[in-house]
């Protein structure tokens, strides 16, 4: 891909790995010449993978009539940039997602450096995140200031007491299965996580944080986690679900009876299956002779709590608060009828 730009100099570009990026055809784009010769070209390097793409814009911006001796000037390199991101943005909406999504790992690592990868706010302050992350590098930001799927983090602040052990199918990396122990809700953590990648970061993230006594880190979550556990422990279980769409798999009239004393909160993902709406009909019609019902669902978030964030454009502040999802995510909360 090239477009042609009157330039006499040439600066190299941030590389940008794009994940999931799509092959990109060849064509040629729109002079920039903004009344002025054309002299030179930008180019557009990439070469795909199986993961990713790796894309290198060599950036030959223009900065002054051939044969003038000035140093580039930053007003004509980011018009130049403001011109290409413009046009790039037209032919390819889909990078605008991309390079926001980019933008916020960015802005999330400078939250992580700052406080050292540690939760600063919320119910789970204190909890130290390994380096790697099997999940959560772009949220990072979001979690160590308590924004991320803060409505769910302010459900278990106020869980009542006898409550004590913590199941949570679907771990990832262990925010919350390890991070629940380091905030003192729960004595107890079972963290089911179908991969072994997963599984490493959250004995990690369990070691880090001094917790590894009190947490279980076991594989794939199925019906059978019902005999895994102790009755009495899951008499006075939180169940935490997030995998994806199996909940429905998972859920059902008998399932719902063995957690009968639990409180149970489940990330639905009706979206993802062909039949989701009538799946999420027949879970909703097995809870009710065991629980009731309750929907949550992202609400506001108050910024101005943060008094590291004052010097902050807007769009960098708000966009900390994004999760990243693909629409507006829906949680149920179940309590026990009796």
């Amino acid at each position: 891909m090239q477009l042609d730009v009157q330039n006499i100099r040439s600066v190299s570009f941030q590389r940008l790995a794009l994940r999931n990026w799509p092959s990109i055809p060849h064509q040629t784009l729109l002079p920039f010449a903004h009344g002025r010769p054309k002299t030179e070209t930008i180019e557009l390097r990439y070469k795909v993978t199986k993961r990713h793409v790796s894309m290198e814009c060599c950036l030959n911006y223009f900065i002054a009539p051939l044969g003038e001796k000035k140093e580039p000037g930053m007003k004509d390199h980011k018009a130049t940039l403001r011109a290409i991101s413009n046009f790039i943005g037209t032919q390819h909406p889909e990078m605008t997602q991309i390079f926001l999504g980019a933008h916020k790992r960015h802005i999330s690592d400078r939250i992580a450096n700052h406080y050292q990868n540690t939760i600063a706010y919320g119910p789970l302050k204190g909890f130290r995140f390994v380096e790697e992350s099997h999940w959560s590098a772009a949220d990072r930001g979001g979690m160590i200031l308590g924004l991320y799927e803060q409505e769910i983090l302010n459900e278990l602040r106020n869980i009542p007491l006898h409550y004590k052990i913590f199941i949570d199918l679907g771990a990832a990396d262990g925010y919350y299965g390890v991070g629940v122990l380091v905030g003192r809700l729960f004595e107890k953590s079972y963290c089911y996580e179908i991969t072994e990648a997963g599984k490493l970061v959250i004995r990690k993230n369990a070691d880090r944080n001094m917790v590894s006594a009190q947490v279980i880190v076991r594989g794939e979550a199925t019906k059978q986690i019902a005999s895994e556990i102790p009755q009495n422990e899951l008499d006075a279980s939180v169940l935490f679900v997030d995998i994806e769409g199996a909940e429905f798999d998972l859920f059902d009239l008998t399932f719902f009876q063995y957690f009968g004393k639990s409180i149970i909160f489940i990330e639905i993902h009706d979206f993802l299956r062909p039949d989701g709406k009538e799946k999420l009909a027949q879970l909703i019609s097995d809870s009710q002779t065991t629980h009731h019902m309750k929907t949550i669902r992202m609400g506001a978030r108050d910024l101005s709590a943060f008094p590291e964030l004052y010097a902050w454009n807007d769009l960098d502040r708000w966009l900390l608060c994004s999760e990243g999802r693909a629409r507006l995510m829906t949680w149920l909360r179940f309590d026990p009828v009796t």
